[in-house]
């Protein structure tokens, strides 16, 4: 029978993240028995599982899918830093990694493709490799490798030296050469990167596979129990009982009758609602739990929460939507960005800044995913942050159309921005520029300017009544001659 479409997705996957089902051992003597007994009762041994049956709960693949979209949505920019602690975005043209950032990782993929691939490897094993193509010592292009081709190489220390890792990547399909063509088999530290989450050694990071092992094994196990229940129409397993006390046998008659058509009796009762009809005072134990009595859908819910859990991801990114509700919706999505998200993003940031910045540059720039858009969820958030931002005088209007997606004013007029009438604007070195009240004059700068040898300094304007202009907004231009040099 040829392979399925999802059979040929999770084989590739597999692959792509090197982990593959235990190969079977042998057993013999009185262990084969046992075994053999246990099998013939339906009873299952404790093992680990293949990732194929892994990635088969959906609970484990809507985690994966949220935690890498959630973070391949956001744009990831250079910046450079500013006098103040501020950050200037850094345009495509004034750097090679700015425009790498501009474009594309590589020519095979979009920024978010090559996200997702990166993350998911992440999240599945907690390790993440990245080829650079470089020409000398610009960084070109950025290329994910599959963990199952990535070896790590320890070359020790010699002559006095310091010793360093390599990595060894192996093209075992036309796929991986093409997209691996011309570069070597084996890289230099500065030449990849590795991507690590929790580590115990400081070398390879510990995969949620094996920290989630029994999590998977119980979500599995349910799912096979609630499979096989509806498979059998939910038949109960259970006993036949004489009745009475003498222990009376039941007779060769009886006892053959009953074997022959119990198969069809029960097809008939599943089927037809038939009623089974015992004879000689006979009776039916049931020896097994219903899923009532076992609380499958209780433990099928407590089985999606540790899964979350150990992803890291809140139950109701995963459309399991008990106790949740419209008022604490914001707090989890807030907990979610900053204990999931955030931690995630700043390994990343972190690790591709030391990659491609030389030491002298990482003084000066960074690397930073944009954390604003991984906060505004929430519109009426948005539109309550950017009202109070207008009103302070924080934000021009052409800044707040960008954040609602819109195209600027024409000929300049969204480079202006309000201030309370009430307010004095001060440089920083707390001269006032703006008296409150005052409408901003064009010569204001010239005002402030020093006055030529025996001319009198012109007057600065009076503040209005404030009676008068309480409540109203005072339209300002924003260039540096009316609020000064910052």
């Amino acid at each position: 029978m040829p392979e399925t479409e999802t059979s040929k997705a999770l084989t590739v996957l597999r692959d792509t993240v090197g982990v593959r089902p235990n190969s079977s051992q042998q057993v013999s003597g009185t262990g084969a028995r046992l075994v053999s007994m246990m099998r013939s009762f339906g009873m299952s041994q404790s093992r680990r599982l293949s990732l194929d049956e892994i990635l088969q709960l959906s609970a484990v693949m809507i985690c994966l899918d949220v935690r890498s979209q959630d973070i391949a949505k956001v744009p990831f920019r250079m910046y450079e830093r500013v006098a103040g602690g501020g950050k200037r975005e850094v345009e495509a043209e004034e750097h090679p990694v700015a425009f790498l950032l501009a474009t594309r990782p590589n020519q095979f993929m979009t920024w978010s493709e090559f996200w997702t691939m990166v993350l998911l490897h992440s999240g599945i094993t907690e390790n993440a490799f990245i080829a650079k193509r470089m020409d000398g010592r610009i960084t070109e292009e950025l290329i994910p490798c599959m963990p199952a081709r990535t070896t790590i190489l320890a070359v020790e220390p010699s002559d006095g030296g310091r010793g360093f890792y390599a990595y060894e990547v192996k093209r075992t399909n036309p796929h991986e050469r093409i997209q691996l063509s011309g570069l070597p088999e084996i890289f230099l530290p500065a030449e990849f990167i590795h991507l690590r989450g929790r580590m115990f050694d400081g070398l390879m990071g510990y995969s949620n596979l094996d920290a989630g092992a029994k999590t998977f094994n119980m979500a599995t196990e349910l799912l096979d129990y609630s499979t096989r229940l509806y498979a059998n129409d939910g038949g109960m397993r259970g006993v036949f009982q004489k009745a009475g006390e003498n222990g009376d046998a039941l007779s060769d008659v009886a006892f053959k009758r009953l074997r022959e058509d119990l198969a069809n009796l029960l097809t008939n009762m599943r089927r037809h609602n038939v009623p089974i009809v015992l004879e000689e005072g006979m009776t039916f134990k049931e020896i097994s739990m219903t899923a009532d009595q076992a609380e499958v859908a209780k433990s099928k819910e407590a089985a999606i929460v540790d899964v979350a859990r150990t992803f890291r991801i809140p139950p109701h990114k995963m459309m399991h939507l008990v106790n949740v509700k419209y008022e604490n919706m914001e707090t989890l999505e807030k907990s979610y960005v900053s204990d999931s998200l955030i931690p995630t993003c700043v390994q990343i940031e972190q690790k591709l800044a030391i990659s491609l910045f030389t030491l002298r540059e990482r003084t000066k720039y960074f690397l930073e995913f944009d954390r604003r858009q991984m906060m505004l969820n929430d519109t009426a958030m948005l539109a309550e942050v950017t009202k109070s931002m207008m009103a302070a005088g924080s934000m021009e209007f052409d800044e707040h159309r960008q954040i609602m997606g819109w195209n600027p004013l024409p000929n300049g007029q969204g480079q202006q921005r309000t201030i309370p009438s009430t307010y004095n604007t001060i440089d920083r070195s707390g001269k006032v520029v703006i008296p409150a009240g005052a409408q901003p004059s064009p010569d204001a700068a010239a005002a402030d300017a020093k006055p030529a040898d025996g001319a009198k300094p012109k007057p600065k304007p009076k503040p209005k009544d404030a009676e008068e202009e309480d409540g109203t907004v005072v339209v300002v231009d924003f260039t540096p001659s009316v609020v000064g040099e910052r």
